[in-house]
């Protein structure tokens, strides 16, 4: 019974390194490629150079991704949460908008994709879903608006082509926009449309 336990735990003690290193790689080459889209437009980054900024062999990229795309759409997943989880701000849309005015240059980067709007539609499905999984606060216009909704889910579609069309309209004028007057008229647009 004793050896029976002590070969559980070290089976469960084997799962967990293996599930932390794939979380740190993974990691790892999301921080790589969040990095170099400061500087590289990304259909000018490759693989060899994600994995070089990462410390990884290029081996090691395909286990956990099947291109540059997939990484890509994961990091923007991962970067997005990252940056709402750990935001004291209540309202969703500042903190959305925030998070695309501050992160400008990878970006605009990312939207050089060379007519590629494959991005905007992940970005539009992220921002869907992100949207969708907030609880009803009371306090947050945008997801009170999803909530009363007789579609949530396609609530949260329509809200986030709305988020999404911040992005190309800031992309549209190179950023160069006040993050306030965008969170002003997008919560004023979403309050109009609740009320009428």
């Amino acid at each position: 019974m004793m050896i029976h336990v002590v070969s559980v735990l070290f089976f469960a003690l084997v799962l967990w390194r293996k599930i932390m290193k794939a979380n740190r790689t993974t990691r790892d080459f999301e921080n790589a490629l969040w990095e170099i889209l400061d500087i590289t437009p990304f259909a000018e980054v490759t693989v060899d150079q994600i994995c070089s900024a990462a410390l990884i062999h290029r081996s090691s990229f395909y286990r956990y991704f099947d291109d540059k795309v997939d990484l890509l759409k994961q990091t923007l997943s991962t970067m997005l949460r990252r940056n709402l989880n750990a935001s004291s701000n209540p309202d969703l849309v500042d903190q959305i908008v925030s998070f695309i005015i501050d992160n400008r240059t990878a970006f605009r980067n990312i939207s050089i994709i060379g007519g590629n709007n494959s991005i905007n539609l992940d970005l539009l499905t992220l921002i869907g879903k992100i949207i969708l999984e907030r609880p009803d606060s009371g306090t947050n216009n945008l997801i009170d608006a999803l909530h009363r909704s007789k579609n949530p889910d396609m609530m949260s579609y329509i809200l986030a082509g709305a988020l999404t069309g911040v992005f190309v309209y800031c992309d549209e004028y190179n950023y160069d926009i006040p993050r306030k007057d965008v969170v002003e008229l997008f919560n004023s647009v979403i309050q109009h449309v609740t009320t009428h």
